[in-house]
This record gives C-alpha cells, structure tokens and sequence, in this order.
C-alpha cells in the first residue's frame, strides 16, 4: 500500500502488517459470526491498541511482543474457540483495522476505492471488520455512515 493512501493515524495498517506477521488470514471462528460479538471484542481491544504512545509503528520488538501478549490474555475469555493465541491476536488485528477508518466522505471513498476493497475481497477476517464497524459505533455512540462508500463495494453487498 502506498504512504499517501494512508490516513494520518497508521495503527490500522500496523495492526495488519503485524497480523499478516503471524500469518494468512484465519477463518473467522463461531463465536464472532455475530456482527455484535465482534463489534464487542473490538471495543475491548480498542483501548490496548489505539492508545498506544507514538503508535504502533514507533514500538520496539519487546514492547511489540509485550501488547501482542497483553491482545492474547485479553482475547482468551471473548474468542473461546480458538486456543492458539497467534491465532487469536492474528484474528483480533485484523478485525480492529477493520474496524478503524475515516470520517469524512472524501476520505472514506478514496480509502475504500485504494485500500479497504482490496483488502476485504482477499482478507475475509479483515472484511468482517469493516462489516462490524457500524455496530462498533453504535456501541460508542459515534455517528457512522456509507456516504462516500462505493456502490459497486462487496462491504454493501
């Protein structure tokens, strides 16, 4: 992916990097198939990822391994049939990207065209995150909406 279609806030495609470090994409277990069950273990992963200071990028190797191992603890009582914790955070990265975008129309059709389509057709873990990112902000109360997202975007499908 090119830097300049990269928002100002780099952790969504740090996570994926990092989840892609752990492997292909896994298959999304039963207890996610739930839009809400996802949009819940996002929120309670929010916080260890999106408040990290100087971002994910700017971590070093033991700080990196101490937050994937704080992702694998915390994941443990959500993600109850999977048991492998690389699965597990591989799993979690990948749904928080999903759910972490831009605001404004502009920016969200830009992304969506150069980046987040691409992903969700080949990424279906991935995919259920940008699906789950509604009912993430629901769950916050934040406003949300598909104005600026593409007709033809399997995310509307």
């Amino acid at each position: 992916m090119s830097v300049s279609a990269r928002p100002q806030d780099a952790n969504p495609y740090t996570a994926l990097e990092w989840a892609s470090e752990l492997g292909l994409p896994p298959s999304l277990p039963l207890t996610l198939e739930d839009v809400a069950a996802r949009a819940a273990l996002v929120d309670s992963i929010d916080p260890l990822i999106a408040n990290v200071a100087d971002g994910l990028q700017g971590q070093g190797q033991s700080e990196k391994s101490a937050l994937l191992e704080r992702l694998a603890s915390l994941t443990k009582e959500v993600i109850l049939d999977v048991s492998d914790d690389q699965i597990r955070v591989n799993i979690s990265l990948r749904l928080w990207s999903g759910c972490s975008g831009p605001n404004s129309p502009e920016d969200r059709n830009l992304l969506f065209r150069r980046v987040i389509d691409p992903r969700a057709r080949t990424d279906p873990i991935y995919r259920a995150g940008v699906d789950a990112a509604p009912a993430f902000k629901d769950r916050r109360a934040q406003p949300w909406s598909f104005e600026g997202v593409p007709a033809d975007s399997p995310i509307r499908v």
